[in-house]
């Protein structure tokens, strides 16, 4: 039977090689390979957010590791905390990069969002992130001994 603490590491080391894999399928750029991207193409970050957003994937990665090892240490506690920086961290970049240009955002009238193009342009990286996210929150728990 597998446990939960194996089931974890399972998707702990899912969460990391999710980072690896295509994220946009249209450009076929893993998470890793946009931050690499953004620093090497888009310049210089001349401000906090923006420097914030050029090395997202990397972020993730570390600390999708250090949840792994404090996992790996019986540190769930620990583990969890470090889980919950992952969307914490997002939200921060995405509000500090709108707040940032915020002035510089003019909308079309005509421009909508279809979430539909959005769902097929994202990869599978993408999706196994998500899964394995929420893998890891559900099944990253202390386990009762059970005595006989």
């Amino acid at each position: 039977m597998v446990n939960n603490r194996n089931l974890s590491f399972l998707f702990g080391i899912l969460f990391i090689i999710s980072l690896f894999l295509t994220w946009i399928k249209k450009l076929d750029y893993s998470l890793i390979e946009i931050s690499r991207f953004a620093q090497r193409h888009l310049g210089l970050a001349k401000t906090i957010p923006q420097y914030m957003f050029f090395y997202i994937g990397f972020v993730f990665l570390i600390l999708g590791i250090i949840s792994l090892l404090m996992n790996f240490n019986h540190k769930i506690r620990m583990a969890r905390i470090v889980l919950y920086l992952v969307p914490l961290y997002f939200i921060i970049v995405c509000v500090l990069n709108i707040i940032e240009f915020k002035g510089d955002i003019i909308e079309k009238p005509d421009s909508s969002v279809n979430i539909i193009d959005l769902l097929r342009t994202l990869g599978l990286g993408f999706y196994l992130f998500l899964i394995s996210y929420v893998g890891l929150l559900k099944y990253l728990k202390i386990e009762k001994k059970s005595g006989r």
